[in-house]
């Protein structure tokens, strides 16, 4: 059986999976255009999958753009609504005259896609030096940086996008808001060493991601930036020691704001919350349906939190480890799993899924996983004891 063979309604949903698998982020590397090339096969894919694909386009080097910019057909550039590109975000200042220039050509192939709704920024490789752009060998142009002044600036129209994204190296700085702007944003993703404006407002915000951030830009201004968002999902992710630190301000003012409208809630690698925090921020959530939750523990275990993780949550993954320096926490740690067999294995309604990290010597203890796995199994939940933190970490990052 070929692809011509199936049925027509068949291939366009082919069409569809092949370009979502094709855009997923893997380990911050941006996507290509490859999934065009299927359009090269005959005139009959060609018809069909046309509509489908013309809807994403990725630009990864300054040649492209200043191809795309100067010879891409008004069908592509007004088709496309989801764009990747690379951002240089240098700017360079005639000594002479003052002008301001971007340096690549992201802001010309951005002009011409008039229709774009959802736009991911990533790394710049192939960068131009700035030897090139000198009038003489004695005068060199000054530089500047501007994420999105280098991609906008110069642009005559700003397009409203519903969802915007950063894939950015922990060092790369990011001026977020000032150029682009942010009413009608629903899903921000946040990387690198970002900084927002202000009086930022961000009233359409429904699903946050904060994952890599370095700086302190969220550490001066907590949750303010987000105040008027009514979030459904947020995630959080640090994996290493210069990434932002999710803090108890910032954890519950996010949980009393999104309540009531909070169905996932991520949260990797939290080591300055507190087991009372967690419990806080819990038993507030109305709808909560996905938890996932790496914890270290620090300097205590006195709350058990996972009394307060409420029923409607079907997904939950709890990985909970040691710090190095922390001290022994064995009869609280055997408290939450006594309440995650009773409270969640055992509950009315079982999840749908349920993955934990715990210790060897705690899981063995008392046979209690293989009575976790019967008690699963009976109950058609899916229960897997691993370390599903890595394939998460991946996924995010």
């Amino acid at each position: 059986m070929s692809l011509l063979t199936v049925p027509p309604e068949i291939r366009l949903a082919i069409y569809a999976f092949h370009l979502h698998q094709h855009k997923q982020v893997r380990l911050l590397q941006q996507p290509t255009n490859a999934h065009l090339h299927l359009l090269q096969t005959c005139r009959l894919i060609r018809a069909e999958a046309s509509p489908t694909y013309s809807q994403y386009i990725s630009l990864r080097t300054d040649h492209q753009m200043f191809q795309f910019a100067s010879h891409a057909p008004s069908s592509l550039t007004v088709a496309a609504k989801h764009v990747d590109i690379a951002c240089d975000g240098r700017l360079l200042v005639d000594p002479f005259s003052g002008q301001i220039a971007p340096v690549s050509h992201s802001h010309l192939a951005l002009s011409r896609l008039v229709g774009v709704e959802r736009l991911r920024v990533f790394e710049f490789f192939s960068a131009r030096p700035i030897s090139e752009f000198g009038r003489s060998g004695r005068f060199l142009p000054r530089l500047l940086l501007g994420t999105e002044r280098s991609m906008f600036g110069g642009n005559d129209t700003l397009p409203n996008l519903v969802s915007y994204e950063l894939y950015q190296n922990p060092s790369t700085q990011a001026r977020l808001f000032s150029v682009l702007p942010s009413h009608h944003i629903q899903e921000l993703r946040l990387s690198g060493n970002i900084h927002l404006p202000e009086e930022v407002s961000l009233p359409a915000l429904r699903h946050l991601i904060i994952a890599g951030v370095t700086g302190n830009d969220l550490d001066r201004k907590g949750f303010e930036p987000f105040a008027d968002a009514s979030l459904e999902s947020f995630t959080h992710v640090r994996r290493t020691n210069l990434d932002f630190e999710l803090r108890e301000p910032f954890l519950l003012s996010m949980a009393g704001l999104s309540a009531a409208s909070l169905t996932s809630l991520v949260l990797l690698g939290c080591s300055r919350v507190s087991t009372e925090a967690l419990t806080a921020c819990l038993m507030q959530m109305q709808i909560l349906e996905h938890f996932s939750l790496s914890f270290f523990i620090t300097t205590e275990l006195e709350h058990d939190f996972i009394a307060a993780i409420p029923n409607t949550v079907m997904e939950l993954k709890l990985s909970i480890t040691y710090a190095w320096y922390s001290l022994d926490h064995s009869a609280e740690e055997r408290q939450l799993c006594n309440t995650l067999e009773v409270n969640i294995l055992e509950r009315p309604v079982p999840p749908r899924l349920v993955y934990v990290r715990l210790g060897d010597r705690l899981l063995a203890e008392d046979s209690r996983l293989d009575r976790w796995q019967e008690i699963a199994r009976a109950r058609r939940c899916n229960l897997s004891a691993f370390d599903w933190v890595e394939e998460e970490l991946a996924r995010q990052l």
